[in-house]
């Protein structure tokens, strides 16, 4: 007799827990949609997280549009000014045929490495140090030489002006190298001083010749 009473109130649980799941299957047929529509909004709400948040303080959210306003109120009309500066200076040496070989950048790479080597560091860690990446450094230096390129034709130092720089800059020049090493370390920095001048006039006429429109 007790067998059958336990039989019964066991066949009575299992019957109520598959009404449960009948029921169930039930609501979620019904509200499918809108359970997926849910699970959808909470899984983009996770996946963009990071593009909406960019830190927490005591729960607290610093949204990612408030930092970059902030960045572009700090300095964001000066990397303006520099990107389109860039984009100038791309433009111009396009227009006038001015390239850079891919020779040309490995010479570049090269004396970079030997400078990390006089550091005793690859050029790797030099990099990391300087938290600039390699692709980065490329395109500097490309920059770099292509105003140099076309900034730098027709300037030449004459052994009288290499002459006159020593006298005025004696002081400040290596006291063990001969004559000819001097004048030719007066050229070279004669040279790079005219090269920067030139360069500066470069940029300023590129720049008053450029159609710019700028939003910020």
């Amino acid at each position: 007799m007790i067998n059958m009473k336990k039989q019964k109130k066991a066949v009575f649980k299992v019957k109520r827990y598959f009404k449960k799941v009948e029921s169930c299957k039930k609501v979620c047929k019904k509200n499918w949609k809108k359970v997926v529509v849910v699970l959808g909004v909470l899984g983009l709400a996770f996946y963009f997280k990071n593009m909406l948040v960019v830190a927490l303080v005591n729960n607290r959210p610093i949204f990612r549009q408030a930092y970059i306003k902030e960045l572009e109120a700090q300095g964001g009309q000066q990397v303006l000014d520099g990107l389109m500066t860039k984009a100038m200076i791309l433009q111009e040496a396009k227009s006038t045929g001015v390239s850079i070989s891919q020779e040309e950048l490995d010479a570049e790479l090269v004396k970079i490495e030997e400078i990390a080597k006089q550091q005793e560091m690859t050029l790797d860690e030099l990099l990391e140090l300087q938290n600039v990446k390699k692709k980065e450094l490329i395109k500097q230096i490309e920059i770099q030489k292509i105003v140099e390129k076309m900034a730098g034709e027709g300037v030449e130092v004459s052994d009288e002006e290499a002459t006159l720089y020593l006298e005025e800059n004696m002081e400040y020049l290596p006291k063990e190298a001969t004559q000819e090493e001097l004048i030719n370390i007066a050229k070279e920095q004669l040279k790079q001083q005219m090269l920067n001048e030139k360069i500066q006039e470069l940029i300023v006429r590129i720049k008053d010749e450029a159609k710019v429109v700028s939003w910020l």
